[in-house]
């Protein structure tokens, strides 16, 4: 019967263990000004409707854990430290922000409903991982941005394959390095479109 009964205790204490889930997003707070835009500032906003869309992303994004990669050859999804929203969808919305902030150009937003824009600014998340050894931890991000023109042709490709060193396995800071990489990346990536844009 005691047998029983601590068999009971058991199952009921493990049944009443909760995995705690931590959710983490993509974001940072855009800079007003872009100072590789400065010799620009006369010409800026510039004339266009823009119209910023859903980023695509790879395969390895399709699920909402964390990547941890281990080695070249491993990696896995971390079953408590998530995505509260997937990149691909917070990516639309930090460049749209990014954009309104710096006052690039003269209208831009997430869709139209009423207008053909100008431009559209897209991309593909190929990776965002968390590279964790015993002797070393790194925010890993490889993105793509695009402007196309309303015949879908790329007229500016900005690539990025960028790790930093963040001391430590600590998700928040592997978060906060990946945003503030994309924050910055997204300033290259606006300097290349204004720049080809006023060559028009």
């Amino acid at each position: 019967m005691k047998f029983i009964i601590s068999g009971l205790i058991l199952i009921f204490f493990s049944c009443s263990v909760v995995s705690v889930e931590n959710l983490y997003i993509l974001k940072y707070i855009p800079s007003s000004t872009n100072p590789s835009l400065v010799k620009f500032s006369k010409y800026l906003p510039l004339n266009y409707k823009i119209q910023v869309d859903k980023f695509e992303a790879s395969e390895l994004l399709a699920r909402t854990g964390i990547i941890i990669r281990e080695s070249m050859h491993k990696l896995r999804y971390d079953s408590r430290n998530k995505w509260a929203e997937k990149p691909q969808k917070t990516m639309q919305t930090l460049v749209y922000k990014h954009l309104k902030t710096q006052n690039i150009f003269q209208e831009v937003a997430e869709d139209y409903f009423d207008k053909i824009p100008d431009y559209y600014i897209s991309g593909k998340i190929n990776n965002l991982e968390f590279y964790s050894t015993t002797d070393q931890n790194l925010a890993y991000v490889d993105i793509e941005f695009y402007l196309k023109d309303k015949s879908e042709n790329v007229i500016v490709r900005h690539s990025i394959a960028r790790n930093i060193d963040i001391n430590s396995f600590n998700h928040v800071y592997f978060v906060k390095t990946v945003s503030d990489i994309i924050s910055e990346e997204t300033d290259n990536f606006v300097v290349k479109i204004v720049t080809e844009l006023l060559t028009k």
